[in-house]
């Protein structure tokens, strides 16, 4: 079972964080181990607001790769707050970008069809 951790931490980043943290992520979505794409993640659930979009993508490769991450419910939890964060600040720009809309339907896909 994954450790739980906040999705929100008390204290506020750093103005560059982000920027810097961004390319981080990327690569290591792509690890394929349930705690990385855990920590990846929760890390975008705290950096998301800055790039959405960019968080949404990042979160459907790691749930892809991430082999068992599916069975974790902590895991559901966290990306489920990513999607409802997303589709509740840009549900129009998310049905008007169709990449954005496949990262969202692979992110939930990501549980629903190996649950």
């Amino acid at each position: 079972m994954l450790r739980i951790a906040a999705i929100h931490a008390p204290n506020p980043l750093p103005d560059d964080f982000a920027t810097n943290a961004f390319p981080v992520l990327e690569q290591l979505a792509t690890v394929a181990i349930a705690v990385i794409a855990h920590d990846v993640i929760e890390i975008l659930n705290r950096i998301g607001p800055s790039e959405p979009k960019r968080a949404l993508l990042m979160a459907a490769i790691a749930v892809e790769n991430a082999s068992g991450y599916f069975r974790e419910p902590e895991g559901t939890r966290l990306v489920l707050a990513l999607i409802d964060a997303s589709v509740a600040q840009h549900r129009d720009r998310i049905l008007a970008d169709p990449e954005w809309t496949r990262a969202l339907r692979e992110s939930l896909e990501g549980f629903v069809a190996k649950a």
